[in-house]
């Protein structure tokens, strides 16, 4: 596999792909191996074969390699910062959406009527559980627009508004999507936020 190590022979095959008129459409460390030195290209389904690669195209592609290899961004990409950055707002937005709809890693979840959604790994019954558990339970917080409760290793939130909850569902796994440590979301369903207690300090 490539590694970030294999930066300078990848860049030397890129441009002579470019060159030739290949624009890969999908260049990730991932789709790249190393064999004695040379750079193979994988998953070429993207790939498109032009007369010449325009220099905003080859910018483009080598935005989305930047993207693959993390930070800090190398100085031989400095000059496609841009490009990394909005494929780095594409990837992110398109994760965090991923939390609205049934997908492999999300599920709809329903509870007393209300609808929502919850991550798949996370126990159905134990939610519930929680959630009805609720009735009768003082809030550690109690604002004017939000009630925090702490039960059984979790925390819930519950808004004012169901738009309110569904807003801090997307931000929840939009700050994971981001590789930003937080409290994992773990449920959201009606005016209620269901997250991992990440413990009471920040320390913690």
């Amino acid at each position: 596999p490539a590694t970030r190590s294999d930066l300078a022979a990848i860049l030397a095959a890129t441009a002579d792909a470019h060159d030739r008129g290949l624009l890969h459409g999908d260049l990730h460390l991932g789709n790249l191996l190393v064999d004695r030195g040379r750079i193979v290209f994988l998953d070429l389904q993207r790939a498109r074969f032009l007369p010449w690669v325009p220099a905003a195209l080859r910018r483009w592609e080598l935005g989305y390699l930047a993207y693959s290899l993390g930070e800090p961004l190398p100085a031989e990409l400095a000059g496609v910062r841009f490009w990394r950055d909005r494929r780095a707002q594409t990837h992110w937005r398109s994760r965090s959406r991923s939390c609205l709809a049934e997908s492999g890693g999300f599920t709809a979840f329903e509870f007393a009527g209300q609808k929502g959604f919850r991550r798949r790994d996370s126990d159905e019954a134990r939610l519930r559980s929680l959630l009805a558990s609720l009735e009768g339970q003082a809030p550690f917080k109690d604002a004017a627009k939000t009630r925090l409760f702490r039960l059984d290793a979790s925390v819930v939130k519950q808004h004012a508004r169901e738009r309110d909850a569904r807003a801090a569902w997307l931000g929840g796994n939009g700050l994971e999507a981001r590789g930003i440590s937080t409290a994992t979301a773990l449920a959201w369903v009606g005016r209620s936020l269901v997250m991992e207690d990440a413990g009471p300090t920040l320390d913690a």
